[in-house]
């Protein structure tokens, strides 16, 4: 295989593994994450700049693939809201302060103080309802799509009042409008529960002591049910911290067409049982074909509370390959601290709730 095809295949498979992801509910906040990973790694040897800007898990030297977020208009507030996980490297010899604003036409953009990153290392951060921008109109999708293009700008001071400016990253990112109603996409798979069932879909423990899934009624977009999975780990000993990880998974058979994308509604949430009492954090949240991570959200840090939203619904779209027999898995993890409770018993929770699952597809 020549050079050239070789740095192409691999360029198309780091594309494939960075997930832009948009979460909507109507009437709450709107938020948007990427893959992330905790790696600190020293600037390419052609690194230009002293501060850098990266919305993936791609690490420096590598360069970065072009950034996508997707977004489908349906459901959406006439208000949009956008917000991000971001992860900022300071290649500078001293620490310092940062603040993140953005740039796009329609848009409004908070600007945000970040606070510090120390010489040598990044830091992950999350900016929520970082920016908003009226819902586009259907007949502004040609084709059921819409790409347009914002900027994140960097900014890095030496002081912590934010006056004496360092220098300046900025990273452009596309946004991929979808209408996923529109009639030149094909609904491949619909899963709303309405029928009582849980149409192929099922619960499983990573780590823990059981998982289970059901239609449910406490949380739905779609009445009368939603699916429901609930993950439970027994409580051993007070005073300790205990990871609590499941998911639900579905295989599908893709489409042989072009454009294929799976449309996730989620919700998270966690509890202790009435008996036991202490802190908790969901960690993390993870979609995945197969064993490839197409979407990461939240903190790599454990003890990084509010890492992903909770207690809201979510939408998240990723692109599938086409003509394929994957098994898709939404997966959560939370870690909790027991400062009291019995010996035994289901005291700690995870709950994952899926409604309105889409598979689309069309041709180009």
């Amino acid at each position: 295989m020549s050079m050239g095809r070789k740095m192409k295949l691999r360029s198309i498979v780091a594309s494939i593994k960075i997930a832009w992801v948009l979460l909507i509910l109507a009437g709450v906040v709107i938020t948007t994450f990427a893959v992330t990973t905790m790696t600190t790694m020293k600037p390419a040897g052609n690194q230009a700049s002293g501060i850098e800007l990266r919305l993936s898990s791609v690490d420096p030297p590598d360069p970065e693939p072009p950034c996508i977020i997707y977004r489908d208009i349906v459901g959406v507030p006439e208000t949009t809201y956008l917000g991000l996980t971001v992860r900022v490297f300071n290649w500078k010899d001293t620490t310092l302060y940062f603040s993140i604003t953005g740039s796009g036409e329609g848009y409004t953009f908070k600007t945000v103080q970040l606070g510090t990153v120390d010489s040598g290392k990044d830091k992950y951060f999350l900016l929520d309802a970082f920016a908003t921008r009226p819902r586009p109109a259907p007949e502004e999708l040609e084709e059921g799509e819409k790409i347009e293009t914002i900027e994140l700008i960097l900014s890095a001071y030496s002081d912590e009042n934010y006056t004496d400016l360092v220098e300046t990253y900025t990273k452009q990112v596309t946004v991929h409008w979808i209408n996923s109603e529109d009639p030149v996409w094909t609904i491949e798979v619909l899963n709303n529960f309405d029928d009582g069932t849980v149409q192929g879909w099922s619960a499983v423990v990573e780590v823990g002591n059981s998982a289970s899934e059901e239609v449910a009624t406490d949380y739905v977009l779609s009445a009368p049910y939603s699916l429901k999975a609930t993950i439970a780990r027994l409580t051993t000993m007070a005073g300790y911290s205990y990871e609590l990880r499941g998911r639900i998974e579905k295989s599908v058979t893709t489409p042989n067409k072009d454009k294929v994308f799976g449309i996730f509604d989620l919700r998270f949430s966690t509890a202790f049982g009435p008996r036991s009492h202490g802190s908790k954090v969901t960690r993390f949240s993870e979609i995945r074909k197969d064993a490839d991570i197409l979407i990461h959200l939240g903190s790599p840090a454990w003890n990084v509370a509010g890492s992903i939203p909770s207690d809201r619904w979510l939408r998240m779209v990723v692109p599938l390959p086409k003509n394929t027999t994957v098994t898709l898995k939404v997966i959560l993890c939370a870690y909790f601290y027991i400062s009291g409770g019995p010996i035994g018993g289901e005291d700690q929770y995870a709950y994952i709730w899926l409604d309105n699952f889409k598979i689309i597809s069309k041709e180009a």
